[in-house]
């Protein structure tokens, strides 16, 4: 799958919301995508230098990199959660105007 691709498609979608919802989920997928950048620097440092490192005494560590990787991903993990979140509201609101649009159609 092609992230960017599907990245076009979401934001197309986006354009449909209401300007608050919009701002909200605009500015928190920005983060979102900040984090994945993270993620992947993180990965790439544990990859390039291993996931241990040696200290001056000659013990082994794990690396930083290694305890910085779950603390972002379980953050991007939260900010995926609320995506989705605003995504089921807008989806909820959606479904409820069209329910009252034919409510209202039919008096």
């Amino acid at each position: 799958m092609d992230i960017d691709k599907r990245l076009e498609q979401v934001l197309a979608q986006a354009e449909r919301l209401g300007d608050e919802q919009k701002y909200y989920f605009l500015t928190t997928l920005e983060r979102y995508q900040e984090q994945l950048g993270l993620l992947q620097d993180l990965k790439d440092d544990i990859s390039a230098e291993g996931r241990y490192v040696k200290l001056a005494n000659g013990s082994m560590k794990i690396h930083p990199a290694v305890t910085e990787l779950n603390k972002t991903a379980s953050a991007a993990n939260n900010t995926l959660n609320t995506l989705l979140g605003i995504l089921k509201q807008v989806k909820a609101s959606t479904l409820s105007e069209a329910v009252m649009r034919t409510d209202d159609d039919e008096l």
